[in-house]
This record gives structure tokens, C-alpha cells and sequence, in this order.
């Protein structure tokens, strides 16, 4: 009996190429959405705007920072500004990171990891790995790598929030709070936040001009206390829709901001005393 030999259609042989080629340039696709996985380093995996919602509030405060990566309990920083005057503290919990693996403590250059950052978009994915140098994969259009150093930092223990006993407590919009500080930009240097009454106002006085705003209606006790205008800009910031306020008579301000789950925040500043 003679052989039998089957043989593809024209038309099936070249369907089955054409689906080869289209697995080839989907597999080829997924390679741009994902960074390379890096083996046994610490790293995080996350959405551009995790980090930097958090470096923004850094820049201009710090110049430099000691980052903690620990995988169960996420990455945190804490730091005082050079002049002692205001202070920063970032707690970004597992739950922020698509991937979180490994611990380490590194020092780094906030402006040059803002600037790495701004190559990226909000919803670019980037895997951070903190081997030395440390090395940033961008997912964009196409995918970007970065390198940056890491730096000694004399003081590199961790600083922790005071005790604090606030007169008032409460939340607002951080627009609200923004354009009130734009206000005051206008007339003068520094400015005083009040509660009274059942309001939150502030209040700023220059030589010959002045301001004034009946900002919202908050819960707490009177209190108020007046701050400098340049750090106050410095500290507010639309990271975050809401914006928790803890404010007392001649007191630290405290300012609070949640990010997603759990993760905040949390920066203080000492208040502006006049001499007499």
C-alpha cells in the first residue's frame, strides 16, 4: 500500500505563521510592560507615583535621606531638614508595592532620584533594586534604566515623632489649604493658623498689606500659631486629596497625609516665635 503523505493547506500553513509572529510580538510586548526580574536583591515593584509622591515631599526639605526596605514591614524614612526646623516621615506599607522582597538601609541624593523619576509616567510600572549602584527599570514606551549612588550619611538613625498634644484635630481638602497659602504669598513671609469659633482661618500681615481667610468649618479647640510661608509651601502639597491638620497655641504643626492603604505622610514644623 502506498504512503500516505498529509499535507497543510496553503491557506492553514500560513494561518499558523501569521499566530506564531503574533505570539512572538506579544511575548515581546509583556518583556516591555514588566522590568526584568533581578535575583536575590532587595527591590520594590510599584507605579511611578507611589515613589513619587514621596520623594516630592522630600525635595526641598532634604537633600539627602536614609531609605528603610524591609518586605513585611515596607519602606520607610524619617529625617530632620538642616536648619532643624521641620521634619518628615514616610511610611509606605507592603501593600503599595506589586512586589516588595529582601531588607536594606541606603543613603540617596533626593534630587537626583526625583529627577530619574520625572523620566516616567504616573502609571509606568518600575522596579527599584538596591544593590550599589542602585538601579532603577522604568516599563514606558520602551524600557529605561537608571543608575544612581549610593551615598554615606553621617546620621543615619532613624528620627521619630514627638509626643505631641494638639488644641485641634482635623481634616480638610488640600486645595482648600493650597490656594489659602497662595493668598498668603501675596501679602507676606510667614502666617497664623487659627481655630476659632468653630472655624479654621488664617491670617498673614506684611508691612502696608494683609490677609485674611475663613477657610472651612473645622472641630477643636481656639488655638493658633504662626509659621514661615517658605516652608509651609514646602509641606503642602496636592499628594493626596485630604489633609489631616493637628495644630495648638505656639505649637508644631503636624500634617498628615494618607496614601491608599494604611501607608501616610506625616510632616511637622516648629512654629515662627517673634522676639518682643
Amino acid at each position: 500500500m502506498a504512503k500516505v503523505i498529509e499535507t497543510k493547506a496553503p491557506e492553514t500553513a500560513a494561518e499558523e505563521e501569521f499566530k506564531a509572529e503574533l505570539e512572538q510580538e506579544q511575548e515581546k510586548e509583556e518583556v516591555k510592560q514588566e522590568p526584568k526580574a533581578t535575583k536575590d536583591k532587595t527591590f520594590i515593584e510599584c507605579k511611578q507615583n507611589t515613589l513619587m509622591n514621596a520623594v516630592t515631599m522630600m525635595d526641598g526639605l532634604l537633600s539627602d535621606v536614609v531609605i528603610t526596605i524591609d518586605e513585611e514591614t515596607g519602606l520607610t524614612a524619617s529625617a530632620m531638614d538642616q536648619a532643624n526646623v521641620a521634619m518628615i516621615v514616610l511610611d509606605l506599607k507592603p501593600s503599595e508595592f506589586t512586589a516588595i522582597k529582601g531588607k536594606a538601609k541606603v543613603g540617596i541624593k533626593v534630587s537626583t532620584l526625583k529627577g530619574m523619576l520625572k523620566r516616567a509616567k504616573a502609571d509606568d510600572n518600575i522596579r527599584m533594586t538596591f544593590s550599589n549602584p542602585i538601579e532603577l527599570v522604568f516599563a514606558s514606551k520602551f524600557n529605561k534604566t537608571f543608575t544612581l549612588p549610593q551615598i554615606d550619611i553621617e546620621d543615619d538613625e532613624d528620627k521619630e515623632l514627638p509626643t505631641l498634644q494638639h488644641e485641634a484635630e482635623f481634616e480638610m481638602d488640600t486645595a482648600l489649604l493650597v490656594e489659602t497659602l497662595e493668598d498668603c504669598g501675596q501679602v507676606a513671609e510667614a502666617l497664623t493658623l487659627e481655630v476659632k469659633d468653630g472655624r479654621f482661618n488664617v491670617f498673614a500681615k506684611g508691612d502696608t498689606s494683609g490677609y485674611s481667610g475663613e477657610v472651612t468649618e473645622v472641630k477643636g479647640n481656639d488655638c493658633n500659631s504662626k509659621f514661615a510661608k517658605e516652608y509651609m509651601v514646602k509641606m503642602v502639597k496636592g499628594i493626596a486629596e485630604r489633609v489631616t491638620v493637628k495644630l495648638g497655641k505656639d505649637y508644631p504643626l503636624v500634617l498628615e497625609y494618607g496614601l491608599g492603604k494604611e501607608s501616610k505622610i506625616t510632616l511637622l514644623l516648629a512654629p515662627r516665635v517673634d522676639s518682643s
